[in-house]
């Protein structure tokens, strides 16, 4: 992996042995044009400096790697390792390009491109595009840590830039995030619905408190019509009291022995006292069934129940509209629930639920995040 700059001005870390595709501007990258049309095996050797390599070519007799193989060229093995872990990254083999990394960070712990690669394989990245769109992960991250402090002149404003454009990112996002909850709040209709539903509330509580005033005053005239038939009816109940009074006294004042004629004496006295009760519960019966106020009574005990029906009803309409209103309320609050769900994920490093809110404009805007920081490498 080296840094190279492309056509439209922007450094970018690129794979040695693989066509890469400039992420701002679209276009190939011509890796022999920024290398000074050094061959590809030319390119991936200076992996190694000219100090380094003297090192090793003066010290590769008993050269080890941690299989305890044993190498007469460990420049050439470095080299192919190097160039296996691009292989691995590329191709998305993340545990196999972490293992060869340490197998290279045990030989030289001091590289910064190798911390790189461990940074994008230890995230599952395949670029620094990716490491954008992961998340802010950089922040006390030990591979990039070191890989900015063994970097060199060309590398260092690189790591810098990335940094910056993650900071740059979290802000952008953050701003998509409000931008975008307010556009699907407003795709909701919630303010126009609950604006209606409140008119309807309106309406349906005046028919309500209509319909009670009308049972209020139904209610009043119901008691009224009541008195006026307990004072019909009266005459009849006190006539009923006196006869049930008089048969009570039947037979109390007996003797011992209880003669014919005595019994006969009773029983003719209990036949007229039913008689009597007979007669008067009658003339009950025809004065309730033809007397004008027991049928005003009776028609207002309809006009009661009719009313209650209507309440009901009226009650029935207005927590239909509660519910209405509940569940638009819901609904925003599911949608202030994800995009709250998400700044909190931002700041503790994913990106993963801002990405699905922000659907094609995610990418947009980690592009815009580099580019805008892209001006600052030189």
């Amino acid at each position: 992996m080296i840094i190279v700059k492309c056509g439209c001005s922007r450094y970018i870390h690129v794979f040695p042995s693989y066509s890469e595709v400039c992420p701002f501007c679209g276009k190939s990258i011509s890796l022999l044009s920024n290398a000074g049309d050094k061959t590809e095996t030319q390119q991936k050797r200076e992996f190694l400096s000219a100090e380094e390599a003297k090192h090793w070519q003066e010290n590769e007799r008993g050269a080890k790697i941690v299989t305890g193989g044993l190498f007469d060229n460990p420049l050439s093995f470095l080299n192919e390792t190097v160039s296996e872990i691009d292989s691995c990254i590329t191709a998305g083999q993340f545990s196999k390009a972490l293992y060869l990394i340490d197998k290279v960070l045990e030989w030289v712990p001091g590289r910064s491109e190798i911390y790189w690669r461990r940074l994008l394989a230890s995230e599952n990245c395949k670029t620094d595009m990716d490491l954008l769109r992961k998340g802010k992960i950089l922040h006390n991250n030990t591979a990039f840590i070191n890989a900015a402090k063994f970097a060199n002149d060309n590398e260092l404003p690189v790591y810098e830039l990335i940094e910056k454009a993650e900071s740059l990112a979290v802000t952008l996002l953050e701003k998509a995030l409000a931008e975008q909850e307010l556009h699907d709040k407003r795709n909701t209709n919630a303010e126009k619905l609950l604006y209606e539903y409140g008119q309807q509330l309106k309406r349906h509580e005046g028919v309500a408190q209509e319909n009670i005033s009308q049972l209020e005053e139904i209610e009043r005239l119901i008691h009224e019509q009541a008195i006026d038939c307990e004072t019909i009816t009266g005459e009849y109940r006190y006539a009923l009291a006196d006869i049930l009074t008089a048969s009570r006294t039947v037979g109390n004042h007996s003797e011992n022995e209880i003669t014919y004629d005595k019994k006969a004496a009773w029983e003719s006295q209990l036949d007229m006292i039913c008689s009597a009760s007979m007669n008067e519960i009658n003339q009950l019966k025809e004065v309730i069934s033809s007397h004008s106020a027991f049928g005003n009574q009776n028609n207002l005990v309809q006009k009661q129940n009719a009313a209650k029906s209507k309440i009901n009803g009226n009650i029935s309409d207005i927590n239909a509209i509660y519910r209405q209103i509940q569940n638009t309320v819901n609904f925003i609050e599911d949608i202030s629930y994800k995009y709250t769900k998400a700044r909190k994920a931002i700041n503790l490093g994913s990106y993963s639920e801002t990405a699905g809110l922000l659907s094609e404009r995610f990418n947009e805007i980690i592009k815009q995040a580099m580019d805008r920081t892209s001006g600052d490498v030189n």
